[in-house]
C-alpha cells in the first residue's frame, strides 16, 4: 500500500499537487487513486507563513506579550514580558501562575470579570508584583478568545511598565501641592504675573 503526495508541473507550467493512494493487487497490477490537493497545500503554506509572521511579531514586540488561561496559567510569553515581570527566564515564567503577579487575587478577578463583560480592555492600569518582589505599575491592552459557547478560553495581552511615568506624576503632584500650600497659606499677598504685568 502506498500513500503520499506528489508535486508536478502541468503543460502550461502551473505547479500542482496530487495525493496518491495505491494498493498492489498482484505482481503486475495496482489499483490507484489520485486527488488534486493543490488548494489544500496552498492554504497550509499560507497558514504556516501567517504563523511565522505572528510568531516574529509576538517575540520581537517591545511590549510584554502573553497568552494565559482565565485561571492564570501562562501558555506563552515573549522576552519583554519575562523582563517586565522579573522572571529569570521564560521557563520559570511559564511554570508560574499569573495570579502571583497580584498582591490581592481580587484585583485580577476584577480584571477578568471586566474582560468577560466587554471582550477587551484598553489602557488598563494596575499595580503588579514582579517575580523578584518589586512593585511596578503597568498598562495593558487585553482581549479574550472565546469558545463556541461564549466562555472565555484564553486571555491575550500586551503590557508596558509605566512605573517611571507614575513616579514622575507623583513627584509633580507633590510639588504642585507644596507650591499650592505655600501660595495659599502665605501671610503676605502673593501673585503670579507676566513680565508685562
Amino acid at each position: 500500500r502506498i500513500h503520499s503526495s506528489l508535486g508536478f508541473v502541468t503543460k502550461n507550467g502551473e505547479k500542482r499537487f496530487w495525493e496518491v493512494s495505491a494498493v498492489k493487487l498482484s505482481d503486475t497490477r495496482y489499483l490507484g487513486f489520485t486527488k488534486d490537493i493543490t488548494d489544500k497545500k496552498k492554504t497550509e503554506l499560507e497558514l504556516k507563513q501567517s504563523e511565522e509572521k505572528f510568531r516574529k511579531f509576538f517575540n520581537d514586540n517591545l511590549a510584554g506579550a502573553y497568552i494565559s488561561t482565565p485561571s492564570g496559567e501562562l501558555i506563552d510569553c515573549n522576552q519583554a514580558f519575562v523582563d517586565l515581570a522579573g522572571y529569570p527566564d521564560k521557563e520559570t515564567a511559564l511554570s508560574t501562575n499569573a495570579k502571583n503577579l497580584y498582591e490581592k487575587g481580587a484585583n485580577r478577578k476584577t480584571k477578568i470579570d471586566r474582560l468577560r463583560k466587554h471582550g477587551s480592555i484598553n489602557q488598563y492600569e494596575e499595580e503588579l508584583i514582579r517575580f523578584d518582589g518589586k512593585k511596578i505599575y503597568a498598562v495593558s491592552n487585553i482581549w479574550g478568545e472565546y469558545d463556541d459557547n461564549g466562555e472565555l478560553k484564553f486571555i491575550q495581552g500586551y503590557t508596558r511598565d509605566i512605573t517611571k511615568i507614575k513616579q514622575a506624576e507623583e513627584k509633580l503632584r507633590a510639588s504642585e501641592k507644596k507650591f499650592s500650600t505655600f501660595f495659599n497659606n502665605d501671610l503676605v499677598a502673593a501673585y503670579i504675573s507676566t513680565p508685562k504685568g
